[in-house]
């Protein structure tokens, strides 16, 4: 027999042992690629996942930045404030100075923490002669967050013990070139102290100093006066 007629005579036998052969290698070559395929994929699937994560990050970091570019503070007439980039150009800070009382202090910095998350950098306080408390407050700005602990960045209590003048006196003084300290007596606990001083528990600055007398300065502005106690007092 001829190899023509051999053919004719086996081609329909031989096709399907072709047919047969080529498909096992095709499935045992997708076997053979389809880890890599696969590990390929879910790396592609990560990098998308992660790259769709940042943009969504960066639009809420513009969104949050934008909202506190513009923020109006309409109770604090007598604030500026100020948003700027630190020397990391991500990193921004918040500035805020002026002269208010302690509560309208509290108010307008827990109005801004309820929306910002806001970390101190540096904070200046000043009482002044009518009881307005000058501040200079710096915070960086910290990326959102969903629960935020509450800070009190007050130089104070706002609800310090009421000024007893019995629970004061006027132990001592001392001069020296043109600087006098004294030492007062609080109850049981004794400070010395000179102009400028600040007593936080109680709420009051030293605003003078005399060898007689000790003048402080409450927070409503007020100023109380701190003198020897006489001998023979009521308090002897």
């Amino acid at each position: 027999m001829s190899l023509s007629q051999y053919w004719q005579a086996n081609k329909h036998t031989l096709l399907r042992i072709n047919a047969s052969t080529l498909v096992l290698l095709l499935v045992v070559q997708a076997a053979a690629w389809y880890p890599i395929l696969s590990a390929s994929q879910d790396r592609l699937d990560r990098q998308t996942a992660q790259r769709d994560k940042e943009m969504n990050q960066e639009r809420k970091r513009h969104t949050y930045v934008k909202a506190l570019q513009q923020l109006q503070l309409k109770e604090a007439t007598w604030a500026r404030y100020s948003v700027k980039a630190s020397d990391n150009e991500n990193e921004l800070e918040w500035h805020i100075d002026g002269a208010a009382s302690l509560a309208q202090w509290q108010r307008i910095l827990e109005s801004v923490e309820e929306h910002f998350a806001l970390s101190l950098l540096s904070v200046s306080w000043h009482l002044q002669p009518n009881g307005e408390w000058q501040g200079t407050l710096g915070f960086q700005v910290n990326p959102p967050k969903r629960q935020r602990e509450y800070h009190n960045w007050l130089p104070s209590r706002l609800g310090a013990e009421r000024f007893v003048q019995a629970d004061w006196q006027l132990l001592s003084t001392m001069r020296i070139a043109d600087v006098t300290a004294a030492l007062i007596a609080h109850k049981e606990q004794r400070y010395w102290v000179r102009e400028g001083s600040w007593l936080p528990d109680m709420g009051l600055a030293v605003n003078r100093v005399t060898t007689s007398a000790v003048t402080l300065m409450a927070k409503d502005g007020s100023q109380p006066t701190v003198t020897i106690m006489e001998t023979g007092g009521s308090h002897d």
